[in-house]
Protein backbone atom coordinates (compact mmCIF):
# COMPACT_ATOMS: atom_id res chain seq x y z
CA UNK A 1 0.00 0.00 0.00
CA UNK A 2 1.11 3.52 -0.64
CA UNK A 3 1.27 6.06 2.19
CA UNK A 4 -1.68 7.89 0.65
CA UNK A 5 -3.76 4.70 0.65
CA UNK A 6 -2.86 4.06 4.28
CA UNK A 7 -4.06 7.55 5.21
CA UNK A 8 -7.37 6.99 3.41
CA UNK A 9 -7.78 3.62 5.13
CA UNK A 10 -7.06 5.16 8.54
CA UNK A 11 -9.65 7.88 7.96
CA UNK A 12 -12.28 5.34 6.85
CA UNK A 13 -11.62 3.09 9.86
CA UNK A 14 -11.79 6.09 12.21
CA UNK A 15 -15.11 7.23 10.73
CA UNK A 16 -16.55 3.70 10.96
CA UNK A 17 -15.41 3.43 14.58
CA UNK A 18 -16.91 6.81 15.44
CA UNK A 19 -20.24 5.79 13.88
CA UNK A 20 -20.31 2.55 15.89
CA UNK A 21 -19.46 4.32 19.16
CA UNK A 22 -22.10 6.99 18.56
CA UNK A 23 -24.74 4.41 17.56
CA UNK A 24 -24.01 2.19 20.58
CA UNK A 25 -23.24 4.99 23.05
CA UNK A 26 -24.94 3.23 25.96
CA UNK A 27 -22.75 0.15 25.57
CA UNK A 28 -19.55 2.21 25.74
CA UNK A 29 -20.45 4.91 28.27
CA UNK A 30 -23.16 3.63 30.61
CA UNK A 31 -22.26 3.46 34.30
CA UNK A 32 -25.09 1.36 35.77
CA UNK A 33 -22.71 -1.59 36.23
CA UNK A 34 -20.23 0.38 38.37
CA UNK A 35 -20.22 -1.09 41.85
CA UNK A 36 -22.62 -3.88 40.87
CA UNK A 37 -20.34 -6.28 39.01
CA UNK A 38 -20.45 -8.92 41.74
CA UNK A 39 -24.23 -8.67 42.35
CA UNK A 40 -24.98 -11.41 39.81
CA UNK A 41 -22.58 -13.83 41.50
CA UNK A 42 -24.21 -13.25 44.89
CA UNK A 43 -27.65 -14.15 43.45
CA UNK A 44 -26.41 -17.46 42.02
Amino acid sequence: MTPKTKCVETIIVFIATAIIVIAKKDMFFETRHVGHILDNEADA
